[in-house]
């Protein structure tokens, strides 16, 4: 263990604001895909994430740590080949770039060109992740499509991100689903969903008719289904999309409820009969 690492193990546990020198910025920043999981998970992204979230980090520390993560193009590090280690570069740089733009959405430190390629970033990375490996043994985490999720639905939320790009956004979990041939293994949905609930924050309209046409696509491909059960884990996915938002978003309740219960009905399951509401 260097001496940078044992400090900033020191001051991991001390409260709220950190205060950060440069040289340990650089050292998060070199470690941001350290295949060691107490390095990567529990030391580089929990201190990066309180000098954003916390104050720990001065502005001109912020925008150092833009600039070096923008340069780099560390969230396609490697992601022609799939497989290997090079998986957590990029997922632990996509939770870094939810980060930026989140500190960003409150107190803006990336210039204009730097947010345009964070949003064009993180479409794409979404779409062309294809190591979707969860828990690695002897490494950790790599989790690419749930950061992945938590990137985009972060862009999602940046002001200037518009209507288009919302839509585009959700057509992202469309190609997530239609590219799923076994099922997820750690709650992935639940982060896709995410994405779901920031649009329908800016535009309401645009969910309702994605639900719509996304849950009537998903139930033609069932009823297309070849002697492969793909069909049956996207639906799947997707209900389990819809079942989180029913949960986590009290605005779309009355939007997935029909969807959810048709799914049971359809599957064969007893369904209650809908209680009157008062």
């Amino acid at each position: 263990m260097d001496i940078l690492e044992k400090n900033l193990r020191r001051l991991s546990g001390r409260p709220d604001p950190l205060h950060f020198t440069d040289k340990q910025v650089a050292w998060l920043l070199a470690h941001i895909g350290d295949l060691d999981g107490a390095i990567r998970d529990d030391l580089v992204y929990q201190l990066l994430a309180r000098g954003f979230n916390a104050g720990g980090f001065t502005p001109e520390q912020k925008r150092t740590i833009a600039t070096t993560a923008t340069a780099s193009s560390w969230l396609f590090e490697g992601i022609d080949v799939l497989g290997g280690p090079r998986v957590f570069t990029r997922t632990f740089t996509a939770l870094l770039g939810q980060l930026m733009l989140s500190a960003d959405h409150t107190a803006p430190f990336l210039t204009t060109a730097q947010r345009e390629v964070w949003l064009t970033w993180a479409l794409r990375y979404l779409r062309s992740e294809r190591d979707w490996r969860a828990f690695v043994p002897g490494h950790g985490w790599a989790h690419g499509i749930a950061h992945g999720s938590d990137l985009l639905a972060a862009a999602v939320a940046v002001p200037s991100s518009g209507e288009a790009y919302a839509k585009a956004a959700l057509l992202a979990i469309n190609d997530v689903l239609d590219r799923l041939v076994v099922p997820f293994a750690a709650d992935e949905e639940e982060r896709l969903a995410m994405i779901v609930v920031q649009v329908n924050a800016h535009y309401p309209e645009v969910v309702a008719q994605y639900l719509a046409k996304t849950d009537a696509r998903r139930w033609e491909a069932m009823a297309a289904k070849t002697e492969t059960p793909t069909a049956y884990y996207q639906l799947s996915a997707w209900k389990r999309i819809l079942q989180t938002l029913f949960f986590t978003s009290g605005n779309l309740q009355a939007q997935v409820t029909p969807l959810i219960r048709h799914y049971f009905k359809a599957s064969g399951y007893p369904v209650a009969a809908q209680e009157d509401k008062p």
